[in-house]
């Protein structure tokens, strides 16, 4: 047996659905449930979804680096969620814990975080991938937002084990990494 049929049969037998179409298949809200802005592509994940998979005391946490090279602990919260909307409670700390500005928090609408990735559909695409980051192993939809200038684009990664903000995020000025956001940890209740 040739060794890239090997690989594959491993890779199907541990991750099964990463070819996504288990995962995001027929019973996935369909792209027009998704949609919400005219001319934009469709949203990973619905209003509802993100309530159901957010729900009280989901805390995750990203490390942050930017250009200045400082990276940083930033985590949310959820808490006192209702079908409309949520408190969402927001720390920055350092990596081991001291807090880097006031805890601060304060009510979402469901939509309104839905509507953090509703990007415009002609310079958006969106492909599958499965990652292995600090928090573990994700089936995601990764979008690609190009920008205004050439070499400047953004990455998001939303993992269909949890509905809500994305695990991995990479901003691009000019063909450098500007910013990365990297899920580490993640607590359900």
């Amino acid at each position: 047996m040739s060794r890239t049929i090997l690989l594959t049969l491993v890779a199907l037998f541990l991750f099964p659905g990463c070819d996504g179409e288990s995962r995001w298949g027929a019973d996935w809200p369909s792209e027009a449930e998704r949609t919400i802005r005219p001319k934009h592509a469709p949203t990973p994940f619905t209003a509802a979804q993100i309530c159901a998979g957010c729900p009280d005391g989901r805390r995750s946490t990203w490390r942050n680096e930017g250009p200045d090279g400082k990276p940083y602990l930033h985590t949310f919260t959820f808490s006192e969620g209702t079908e409309k909307d949520v408190r969402l409670t927001s720390e920055v700390t350092s990596l081991d814990g001291k807090p880097l500005r006031p805890a601060g928090g304060n009510r979402s609408p469901w939509t309104s975080l839905q509507s953090h990735a509703s990007f415009p559909e002609a310079t958006t695409t969106i492909d599958r991938e499965t990652l292995r980051l600090p928090a573990g192993w994700f089936h995601c939809m990764r979008y690609t937002r190009e920008g205004d200038t050439e070499g400047t684009y953004q990455r998001y990664w939303f993992a269909h084990e949890l509905p809500g903000p994305p695990v991995l995020m990479e901003q691009y000025k000019e063909g450098a990494l500007a910013f990365r956001m990297v899920l580490v940890k993640h607590e359900a209740p």
